[in-house]
Parts: C-alpha cells; sequence; structure tokens
C-alpha cells in the first residue's frame, strides 16, 4: 500500500478544491492514521513469517526467510552455544529453582515450650511472689489470741530486651528472586531471632536481653536457708566429670525438689543433647537403662520417669558448668512477650535496595527459683 493524496483525488471533480475538501479534515486525517497503523500491522506479519520460516521452513508458496547457506551457518552457530557457560548462550537459559529452600537446622532450646509465657502491654511489668512466712498456732477456747506474723511479698521485674535482624536486598533480587523473597527473610530471621532468644532463656546477662536461669546466684543452700532468687545445685562429686554415682546425683536432684513442683505439670529436665547421649549409657543394678528415649515424633524421652527437655545451649560436661537442669518450669521461669515478630519494608533509606527491619522485644526471668535445680561438674 502507497502514501494517497486527498486533494489530487478530487480535483478533476470539483471546481474549488479548499472549499469541497472543508469538514474532510479531521475525516483525512482518521484515515491516515488507520492506514499507518495497516502498514504497522503488515510490516510485524511480514517479521513473524520470516521467523517462522527461519525455524519452521517457509510454507507453501513462501519465500524462505534464509538462503540455505545462511540458515546452515546459524545452525552451526547453535551447536557451538552451551547453556554451561553464560557468554555462549547460558544467560538465556531459564534457571528452574525449588521454590523450597532447604536449611541447616538452628540450636533452638524449647526453653518456650516449657517455660511460663505471658504477653504484656507496658514494659513496666512486676510479678509478685509469695515468699510466705504466715504466722499461726494453737489457741484454747478462752485463751488469748496475740497477732501473728504476715506473708512476705517479692516484686520480680524481668528484663526486656529487643532482639533484631536488618537484612538488606537489592530491588533486582527482590524482583528475580525463585521465590517470595519476604516469606523467605521472614521465615528464615524468625528462626535466628528464636535462637537468639532460646540462648538468652539460658545464659542470657539481664542487660538488654532476658536473664538466663543459669546467669544468676547458683549455690548448694538448700530451701530452707537460701536466699529468694538463687537456685541450688547438687555437685557431681568430680571437678571435671559427671561422677561415678550420676544416678543418686540425678536422685538427689529431684527429691531436693519439693514435692509440689515436681508432681505438677511442667516438671522436665533440661539438658544438651550431647549430655542426654551420655545419660542414655546409664542403666540400674539389674542392667535396665534409666533414660528412655521416645518413640514418638513431639514426644519427649524420659529420664528416672520425667521427660527429657533437649536443649541445645545448655552447657556441655566440664569443670564448674551445670550441664543438666531439673524443675517444674511453669513455676520456675517465666517468659514475657513485649511485642510480637514485626516487620519493617524501608524502600527509600538506600536507593536500589529495600531493607527489612524484623525485630521481638522479649524477657524473661527466674521466678521461682526454689522450683529450679541444676547439677554442677564439681567435687563439693
Amino acid at each position: 500500500m502507497t502514501d494517497f493524496n486527498l486533494e489530487q483525488m478530487v480535483k478533476p471533480f470539483v471546481d474549488d478544491v479548499h472549499t469541497a475538501l472543508k469538514g474532510f479534515e479531521g475525516k483525512a486525517a482518521s484515515l491516515e492514521g488507520v492506514v499507518h497503523e495497516l502498514k504497522d500491522q503488515m510490516r510485524k506479519n511480514e517479521v513473524l513469517a520470516a521467523r517462522t520460516a527461519l525455524f519452521a521452513g517457509a510454507g507453501a508458496g513462501q519465500k524462505a526467510a534464509v538462503q540455505p547457506e545462511e540458515k546452515a551457518a546459524l545452525v552451526d552457530f547453535v551447536k557451538g552455544m552451551s547453556g554451561t557457560t553464560g557468554a555462549t548462550g547460558g544467560f538465556a537459559v531459564p534457571e528452574v529453582i525449588a521454590t523450597d529452600i532447604e536449611a541447616k537446622v538452628l540450636k533452638m532450646s524449647p526453653v518456650r515450650l516449657v517455660a511460663n509465657v505471658r504477653s504484656i502491654g507496658t514494659p513496666n511489668y512486676r510479678m509478685l511472689v509469695n515468699l510466705r512466712g504466715t504466722g499461726s498456732g494453737w489457741v484454747g477456747e478462752t485463751g488469748a489470741r496475740p497477732a501473728t506474723a504476715e506473708p512476705t511479698l517479692e516484686s520480680i521485674t524481668p528484663p526486656l530486651g529487643t532482639v533484631y535482624a536488618l537484612a538488606e536486598v537489592t530491588e533486582e533480587l527482590l524482583n528475580d528472586f525463585a521465590t517470595n523473597i519476604e516469606d523467605f527473610l521472614y521465615t528464615d530471621v524468625a528462626e535466628h531471632l528464636a535462637e537468639q532468644e532460646s540462648n538468652a532463656f539460658i545464659n542470657g546477662d539481664g542487660t538488654n536481653k532476658p536473664r538466663g536461669f543459669l546467669s544468676g546466684t547458683i549455690n548448694a543452700t538448700s530451701d530452707a536457708t537460701r536466699a529468694f532468687g538463687a537456685i541450688q545445685y547438687i555437685a557431681t562429686g568430680n571437678a571435671s566429670t559427671l561422677g561415678t554415682d550420676l544416678p543418686g546425683k540425678l536422685l538427689a536432684m529431684i527429691f531436693a525438689t519439693k514435692a509440689g513442683y515436681r508432681q505438677s505439670e511442667g516438671t522436665a529436665w533440661m539438658a544438651s543433647t550431647a549430655v542426654v547421649q551420655a545419660l542414655s549409657e546409664l542403666k540400674d543394678t539389674q542392667g535396665r537403662p534409666l533414660y528412655i528415649p521416645s518413640l514418638r515424633e513431639g514426644t519427649p524421652g524420659t529420664l528416672l520417669g520425667f521427660p527429657m527437655v533437649e536443649a541445645e545451649h545448655m552447657p556441655g560436661i566440664a569443670a564448674n558448668t551445670y550441664p543438666i537442669a531439673f524443675g517444674n518450669w511453669q513455676r520456675g521461669y517465666t517468659i514475657v512477650d513485649r511485642t510480637g515478630v514485626n516487620i519493617l519494608r524501608d524502600p527509600y533509606t538506600k536507593k536500589g535496595s529495600v531493607l527489612f527491619y524484623i525485630n521481638k522485644r522479649v524477657g524473661g526471668v527466674v521466678r521461682n527459683s526454689e522450683a529450679i535445680k541444676v547439677l554442677k561438674v564439681a567435687a563439693s
């Protein structure tokens, strides 16, 4: 199709061309637009036909898009291309990546699963513990009734801290990542935050983090005279090992815990996997193992009848460490959640990148030190 001139077309039929064309200017312009669109479509059809002929052969009545010798050269070039090298074609090969990403298991200490967990709405949170002390006595019908002692209360404030991660992701990676990178980051970082808090519940010093139950005062004094807040330990009898009478020491830990604690829900042992393995070799006088591993998923093994919680941040067996703990964790340790896991998406601070700020505010503290006992690797 060729370009047309509307003025030349009507000139042989009218006396005044300009007068005759008045009112047709807009229509003529529209007609030209239609013609141009038809031309563009024709060009696209020609390109498509040529591409089809190149890779599928020319159709009946069509001229081949390339000559045989040109097509042979192209085939030789394609034969030399490889998906294993970027420059020879690898960049054009779509990568298929499994959307489920296998991850290494982190050291997750399940203190949160056995402890008393509370959500709080204020940072000024206090817990009260009744230290008892109420007096009483017997009296006859007409005997005097002097005043008795009142109970004593102790106030405990769990130290709070914010555990966070700040991940930077480029905009290109955000657009090209094989799976939803925001969900991937959220899941991965949340697990790392859980690992951090798990360690803090056991070993945290209470400075901008929870105070772990092994970071406070621990001594050998019994419940009757030990100061409130201190945890009692039972020594292994050897300065660097679990000693020669470990079953006896474990029983001493159980019976040093008041019956009201050990006979309630939430009572369990706690040790690392390495220590649990050492415990699995223990046998009674009749050759029966003291540690019974669980055969059901989600159900812990038992040691001397109580569940064993494997907590990877518990210490190993070394001088002056506390590799095994026992107690009623619901009564003994409290975790407070000030906020859940928050995620802030920041595309403004750094151009070309998106910052993901993920954080959680959490606290923890020993609430009742009588409810927890630990084994110390020491001679006495």
